[in-house]
């Protein structure tokens, strides 16, 4: 039987659940109503997610010479903390134009982007 795949919304329940508060599986799976399952993979690809196997860099800070690791990422888009950033820029880009005021359809170009009197490529 196919399973349902999580919202970032229930995985983030999960993960509060479980981190923050400390609750048991039982207990979470009873909160936000999913399997024990599906718990266990969403803590598994939590721990596996930016680990030094994966990768990454030291950002050190010039002030004090503090050092911290930064893990790559594992780059799942359904992660909150790896593509959330790049899920959002993906949707926005996906949305129709805004119409503007003052915008008429003979403004508009053929790839439907506003045209700027006087902006780029504009005399």
């Amino acid at each position: 039987m196919a399973t349902e795949r999580l919202s970032m919304r229930k995985t983030r329940e999960i993960l509060r659940h479980k981190w923050l508060l400390g609750r048991s599986h039982r207990q979470v799976r009873d909160s936000v109503r999913v399997s024990l399952g599906a718990i266990n993979g969403v803590l598994t690809r939590a721990k596996n997610c930016r680990i030094p196997v994966l990768g990454g860099h030291v950002d050190l800070c010039e002030a004090c010479a503090f050092a911290t690791p930064a893990y790559n990422s594992c780059r799942n888009r359904h992660w909150p903390k790896c593509q959330a950033l790049t899920q959002a820029a993906w949707g926005s880009a996906q949305r129709p134009p805004v119409n503007l005021p003052g915008a008429t359809p003979a403004s508009r170009s053929r790839d439907g982007r506003m045209s700027v009197p006087g902006g780029p490529g504009r005399s």
